[in-house]
């Protein structure tokens, strides 16, 4: 059952010393109903917007009630670089940020995140289809968009196919 959810179960023994079990199970927040587990990952989701938090609350309370998603938010780009040099539990998965922000704007934040914890999936969230801005977001390594007004449904399935071994 372990494998078919993507994990596995080692086993080290010494006769009459010990017997050591791992088992490894997926991240991203993957239930395993049938063992009544499910793996908890941390979203960031960066935005000026203080309604944004609570939509965000609200469209995922769900999976934030299950444990799938543990959700943390920062209102600029300054405040999103402080939760990273601090310890997120558990462990970061991904960030959402939005575009247009005061002070270090998105693009910016995604640069420095970038230079910093390259392998950190970070998809950018923006109310406007300028081209340029997402050149220089994929440019900078943006993982994804999402546009405003959120497709929270569409948002949970693309979390939900990212790699686990991202974040």
């Amino acid at each position: 059952m372990t494998q078919q959810h993507g994990g596995a179960i080692a086993v080290d023994s010494e006769e009459g010393v010990f017997t050591e079990f791992t088992v490894r199970l997926p991240r991203g927040g993957r239930a395993l109903p049938a063992m009544g587990l499910s793996l908890s990952v941390s979203i960031l989701i960066v935005d000026d917007e203080p309604d944004v938090t609570d939509l965000f609350r609200q469209r995922f309370r769900r999976e934030t009630r299950a444990g799938t998603y543990v959700l943390h938010f920062a209102a600029s780009g300054e405040e999103a670089l402080d939760h990273l040099t601090g310890e997120i539990k558990p462990q970061l998965f991904v960030i959402l940020s939005d575009i247009n922000m005061p002070g270090m704007d998105g693009l910016e934040l995604l640069r420095v995140i970038k230079e910093r914890r390259p392998e950190l999936p970070v998809m950018m969230v923006t109310a406007y289809g300028d081209d340029e801005r997402r050149r220089r977001a994929v440019e900078f390594g943006a993982t994804a968009f999402v546009t405003k007004p959120v497709d929270f449904d569409l948002l949970n399935t693309r979390l939900q196919q990212m790699p686990a071994g991202l974040g």
